[in-house]
């Protein structure tokens, strides 16, 4: 009754299957610990998310929130380097700020990322966003360790990347995605596998120890996008039958 009454009060999937999830871990809980045999939710059905459509950022918008990062200024160089990074490499909000200077390694044109659970994964830097950070990092004559600087010469903070990427969604008048560090990392993903990218390599990128997470960006991939990759691979090239 209590999930129903949620169900009618208009809350999204997602937050009625966040709360159905919440529910059967407490009577679980409660079974562990003998306060009742069984759960009442034995018989009821997980809600399902239905179809998620992932908005994402499209060419257009990405060239309307650089056009606002001039690269001859100091902050404008370093938010056009942190936007491409976002953009080519899917990286977490949390993992950009975390990078040192140390973590580049422009010989072998990767970045060391510190992921979830103190996890270290190695993630290729696409030549525009490395072009970018060098930039960037033109414009500094400090001898600080972390890559982002504030204008106040302190490492950049997750909310200040946040704020910056929002505001820079407002000024550039951008409608139907959420201007965010995460509608990078969907972007990302989504173009990734749509260039024919498998889904076990974008786990592997991505920093992702399951699968699950992953679905939802394959049901952007079409049937031409399928296509187009089925030219390109030509699985039985070389084969004489």
């Amino acid at each position: 009754m209590w999930l129903a009454h949620i169900q009618d009060t208009g809350v999204s999937k997602s937050t009625l299957n966040g709360r159905f999830r919440a529910l059967r871990a407490f009577f679980n809980w409660c079974i562990a610990e003998a306060i009742i045999d069984q759960s009442p939710m034995r018989n009821i059905r997980t809600p399902s998310l239905g179809s998620i459509v992932i908005p994402v950022f499209s060419p257009e918008h990405v060239r309307a929130l650089l056009h606002l990062c001039p690269p001859n200024t100091w902050w404008g160089a370093r938010d056009r380097a942190i936007i491409l990074t976002f953009l080519h490499t899917g990286i977490r909000l949390s993992e950009l700020t975390g990078l040192q200077l140390s973590n580049l390694n422009f010989t072998n044109d990767c970045i060391k990322v510190r992921g979830k659970g103190d996890k270290e994964r190695t993630i290729y830097l696409a030549p525009e966003a490395q072009q970018a950070i060098l930039q960037y990092l033109r414009h500094r004559s400090d001898d600080a360790a972390c890559l982002w600087l504030s204008q106040q010469g302190t490492c950049l903070t997750s909310n200040a990347v946040q704020q910056f990427i929002r505001d820079l969604g407002q000024k550039a008048g951008l409608k139907g995605v959420r201007c965010s560090a995460h509608t990078f990392r969907h972007t990302f993903a989504i173009n990734f596998l749509k260039a024919g990218g498998s889904l076990r390599h974008l786990q592997e990128i991505m920093g992702h120890t399951s699968m699950k997470p992953l679905e939802a960006y394959l049901r952007t991939v079409s049937a031409d996008d399928a296509m187009k990759v089925h030219r390109q691979i030509k699985p039985f090239k070389g084969w004489q039958l």
